[in-house]
């Protein structure tokens, strides 16, 4: 009996133990404060929150601030009124030889928009120069601000896109069409345009008190005058027409008688220009008659050079 006893009381004791047990972790997992699978959900709202916060304050805190007439085109603030890539808008670019004026797009001097797509994506801008037939371009032949665009030659000259040719006595020394044939003259050997030219006669609009020195005009030195209008002041005193006047003359002056090589100045006859004797030429136009009959060739003998008048004889 009393061994059964025993165990019966063991027995009900470990039954105790074990319901203590089972009560004690249903106690525990009622615990909020040990329920974690809460705390995760929570956390993850939480921070799911936070993130939500913190994108929504990045995308405010990326956008510039423009102002006026300035748009946000490609995360950038640009002048749509004078963005030439932006013009009156974002993405309408103005190409090639255009620029933004006003939110319009403006072709530059001498080009066109013939086919019309300039402020439009993928422009080729104002793609003429030249000129416009509809929507074609006819292709200029040159550029009036390009200079010798025709040519080297100073005779030539660009208009409105087409080559042409200088009018006789004119000449185009800085090879612009924009200028035109803008010299009187010969070109200088640097390109420049000389007020005169040593060979022409009226060089310097007829003033028989000037001389084309260098390209310039000079007033004779005192006493002299130029009466041919050409190169020198080849008359001592006034003129007779284009003539030196009388006793006007010397015998050593060049060109003393209008390159009149039939001429010569003679101090025998008072420092007047008279005839060479027949047969006889002044070709280098001072000095006497020192070639023979045949004539000149420039300033020099075409035939002999007279050996009394060696002086004069290359």
């Amino acid at each position: 009996m009393t061994s059964l006893r025993t165990f019966s009381f063991s027995r009900g004791l470990g039954l105790a133990a074990f319901t203590l047990t089972l009560m004690f972790a249903a106690c525990a997992t009622d615990d909020p404060a040990n329920n974690t699978n809460g705390s995760t959900a929570n956390s993850s709202t939480a921070n799911s929150s936070t993130a939500n916060s913190s994108t929504a304050n990045s995308s405010t805190t990326n956008n510039p601030t423009c102002f006026g007439t300035e748009e946000i085109c490609g995360g950038a603030c640009v002048n749509t009124m004078t963005d030439a890539n932006h013009c009156g808008g974002c993405g309408q670019p103005c190409g090639v030889a255009a620029s933004c004026v006003n939110g319009v797009c403006e072709c530059g001097e001498g080009a066109f928009d013939c086919n019309g797509d300039s402020g439009t994506a993928g422009t080729d801008g104002c793609e003429c120069v030249g000129t416009c037939i509809g929507p074609q371009c006819e292709v200029a032949e040159c550029d009036v601000d390009v200079a010798f665009s025709c040519s080297a030659d100073d005779s030539t000259v660009c208009n409105a896109g087409s080559c042409g040719t200088c009018a006789a006595g004119t000449t185009n020394c800085d090879g612009l069409g924009s200028t035109g044939c803008e010299c009187n003259f010969p070109c200088a050997s640097d390109g420049s345009c000389p007020a005169c030219d040593y060979d022409t006669a009226g060089a310097c609009n007829g003033d028989t008190s000037m001389w084309c020195s260098s390209g310039t005009c000079a007033a004779c030195e005192d006493g002299k005058s130029n009466c041919d209008t050409l190169g020198t002041c080849e008359c001592e005193g006034d003129c007779n027409g284009s003539m030196c006047d009388a006793m006007a003359c010397t015998y050593e002056m060049e060109n003393a008688c209008n390159n009149d090589d039939s001429m010569w100045c003679s101090s025998i006859s008072n420092n007047t220009c008279v005839s060479c004797s027949e047969g006889f030429f002044n070709c280098n136009n001072k000095l006497g008659c020192e070639c023979d009959s045949a004539g000149c060739n420039g300033e020099l003998c075409a035939g002999n050079c007279m050996s009394g008048l060696a002086e004069e004889c290359p």
